[in-house]
């Protein structure tokens, strides 16, 4: 496993990322040890250098000189003499073992015991008191369980999201002694922002995967979000993520697989604990688990979860009629233009009476996603399919143009009216000029449409 990304955990930071010559050269100059963590990307926790097989023989190869106890003591002088003399002794003189050199080597044998008695009766004397250690531990882990897990974040720093999701991120603030690991996620009443709460405080590092549920959302289609992070609040708001599948986070029904670690000083204390014989008996330290996942269901979307399902009922309606013979298909999709270019005038020049600027079209913008977006979506998905289809006696070229104008003319009111830094009445009577006609063109072309197809049927 080669890899020029190495990251080193230290205390509750981690520095990185390092070349493998980087990291070898830490562990030559004793900078890393084998109990120093190590992570990479594709690993799926931090890990002690020792456990990681591409690093645990580099130490065996280092002067570890210094890590080793030091040679026990030399036999005093005297006592290294009685043993000489008594090693030269040979067995013509066994008759002398019951002499006085014997006698001799067993008075200074018991001399020197007496004297190593002593020295292990001082020494045991500056013995550690365990007794103490074990009661202070227990009153620190006593403390932690009382104070640090019943801390609550009483003013979230979050801003842009209803006031429901804001409740729900506030009771995982007060919840955060809660073992079990909850989340709830909330999409910014604008739509641009995603934001992430949980019920743990510490420092975490967290991968998510966000995926869209079928048929749940509009406009419908795949969409899958993923996201790595570290974080420290109870709220966090997510910059990096990325859109794997789909072109963005669209109203509805979403599955949440959250993948967390802790790798705070809480977490590294905790895990400590837990090899303490008394102390692991604990409750709170016997549930404790650092590495946790949650799977979730959450609707995400810039109005509320009553008015989507509404939408979402009528938009499968609007599917089912669909489904009909050739010739009445197309009748609905000119119904269906000439409706959407209608309401988008309508929308558009309600919106352009309100504002004094550009920047107030993200109100048109989120009436535009609500309601028109998912049919227009739906629309366009159907008559490609039918178009590549090829199906026979029917021409799909017409609508589909009246279709791709629908969107650029969206396009076009958008971008014009957002350049305008401020808006006047004249402005707006030239913008209603412009796009007025445009309209007007396109559902003519609907009707005439309509009137042929019509005629066809009778």
């Amino acid at each position: 496993m080669q890899n020029d990304s190495w990251y080193i955990l230290i205390g509750e930071s981690h520095t990185g990322p390092f070349a493998r010559t980087q990291i070898l050269k830490k562990i030559h100059n004793k900078e890393i040890s084998r109990e120093t963590y190590l992570w990479m990307d594709g690993m799926p926790e931090w890990k002690l250098a020792m456990d990681i097989s591409e690093w645990k023989n580099e130490w065996s190869g280092l002067n570890l000189e210094d890590e080793m106890p030091p040679p026990l003591p030399p036999l005093p002088e005297e006592l290294e003499d009685v043993w000489q003399e008594a090693v030269a002794l040979g067995p013509s003189e066994r008759d002398f073992f019951d002499g006085p050199k014997i006698s001799a080597i067993k008075d200074r044998t018991t001399i020197f015991e007496e004297s190593m008695n002593s020295k292990v009766e001082v020494h045991s004397q500056h013995k550690m008191p365990w007794g103490l250690v074990v009661a202070a531990a227990l009153f620190f882990s006593l403390s932690i369980y009382l104070l640090y897990p019943r801390y609550q974040l009483q003013d979230l720093d979050v801003q842009g999201i209803s006031q429901t999701d804001y409740s729900k991120f506030l009771d995982l603030s007060k919840n955060a002694s809660s073992y079990q690991f909850a989340s709830h996620l909330a999409l910014s009443i604008d739509g641009s922002r995603l934001w992430l709460g949980v019920n743990k405080s510490g420092p975490l590092f967290l991968r998510m995967r966000l995926r869209a549920l079928k048929d749940q959302v509009l406009p419908p289609g795949d969409v899958e979000v993923v996201a790595e992070f570290h974080t420290a609040k109870f709220a966090t708001l997510l910059e990096n993520y990325k859109i794997v599948k789909g072109s963005d986070l669209h109203p509805g029904y979403y599955e949440l697989q959250i993948d967390g670690q802790g790798v705070g000083i809480f977490s590294k204390l905790m895990l400590q604990l837990k090899n303490i014989p008394l102390i692991s008996m604990l409750p709170f330290v016997q549930q404790y688990q650092r590495d946790f996942t949650y799977t979730g269901k959450f609707f995400l979307g810039p109005i509320a979860e009553g008015a989507f399902l509404q939408k979402l009922s009528e938009f499968k309606l609007h599917q089912k009629d669909l489904e009909q013979k050739p010739v009445v298909e197309l009748l609905e999709f000119y119904r269906t233009f000439e409706t959407l270019y209608g309401k988008l005038e309508t929308l558009y020049l309600n919106i352009l009476g309100q504002i004094q600027a550009g920047t107030g079209m993200h109100l048109f913008e989120k009436e535009y996603v609500v309601g028109l977006a998912p049919i227009y979506q739906s629309m366009m998905i159907e008559i490609n399919e039918k178009k590549a289809r090829k199906v026979e006696g029917q021409s799909f070229d017409e609508i589909q143009f009246i279709a791709r104008e629908f969107g650029l003319l969206v396009s076009d009111m958008l971008g014009e009216t957002r350049r305008l830094s401020t808006i006047s009445e004249v402005n707006k009577q030239s913008l209603k000029a412009k796009f007025t006609p445009r309209v007007k063109k396109f559902r003519d072309l609907c009707n005439e449409q309509l009137k042929i197809l019509q005629n066809y049927v009778q």
